[in-house]
């Protein structure tokens, strides 16, 4: 019997092991062949039979990319819009979530369920008022309008997600605090967001993420002066074709970051998101 249920297990962990290597490479090789293409020269493209290994690999489709589409101006763009949009978006998030998961006035629970049905709208419904809105207000094509657009989208996320792992905390925790004379503010600080810093890091890396790769709101609201690095790969295609490798080159631009960024937070990630799986 005992065997036997080894004998099972081992069975079940080789399938687990080739499950997920099959789920790992149907995810990894696309991101490859991006690479991978991104350094082929622009004859080799478009080759039939596709040319797997034996060419040279260029830096022209880079070189093309960073000097005549002007990378830099977007790639800079992206990081300022995203970066202040995240942080003033896990702030007020922060703030909010407490607030939501601690208080049982009347109001909490309809204004928690207005906040969370902002996320339930489509970018595309909203499109129009907010190009309307930029326009009225001389915001349009600016860093403000992008970073107030990406907060708002952003937060009903990070105030459902964070509200999750307050509630997990034990209250007679912040009551002692409040107890020894702490203030509501210094419970915050000093206890709730201590604990939840790896919660804080997921919803964080998550709500960049999103801004960061986020195509339709900047089509719309930007134009020359805060367009960001995924409308830039809608300006390679035109009527002369589309530029295939300095789509890849600009494509890649854009993955690195976002891998590099959860490579070395992947433990804060995992940890934060199974915070608040189990009750109790």
């Amino acid at each position: 019997m005992y065997i036997g249920d080894t004998r099972r297990k081992r069975l079940g962990k080789t399938f687990n092991y080739i499950f997920l290597s099959f789920i790992a490479f149907i995810c990894v090789v696309p991101i490859l062949w991006l690479v991978y293409t991104s350094f082929k020269p622009r004859i080799l493209t478009f080759a039939s039979p596709p040319v797997w290994v034996k060419f040279q690999p260029t830096l022209e489709n880079y070189r093309r990319v960073i000097q005549e589409k002007n990378l830099i101006k977007p790639l800079l763009n992206s990081i300022v819009i995203v970066t202040i949009s995240t942080v003033v978006t896990v702030t007020v998030g922060s703030f909010a979530s407490y607030i939501f998961s601690r208080f049982k006035r009347g109001w909490i629970r309809p204004t928690l369920f207005a906040v969370l049905t902002t996320n339930m709208i489509p970018p595309a419904v909203i499109l129009l008022p907010l190009f309307l809105f930029a326009r009225k207000l001389n915001l349009y094509d600016t860093h403000s309008m992008m970073i107030i657009v990406y907060v708002a989208y952003n937060l009903a996320f990070v105030i459902w997600m964070l509200r999750s792992f307050f509630l997990e905390i034990p209250k007679e925790i912040e009551e002692s605090a409040l107890i020894d004379g702490c203030s509501r503010l210094g419970v915050l600080f000093r206890i709730v967001l201590p604990l939840s810093a790896p919660a804080i890091a997921a919803t964080a890396i998550l709500a960049f993420i999103f801004s960061w790769n986020e195509f339709i709101i900047a089509l719309v609201l930007t134009s020359r002066n805060a367009f960001t690095l995924p409308i830039l790969a809608t300006g390679l295609i035109s009527a002369k074709g589309i530029l295939w490798g300095e789509i890849a080159a600009t494509s890649t631009f854009i993955t690195i970051p976002e891998v590099i960024f959860i490579f070395f937070a992947q433990k804060h990630i995992v940890r934060g998101l199974t915070m608040g799986a189990v009750k109790g």
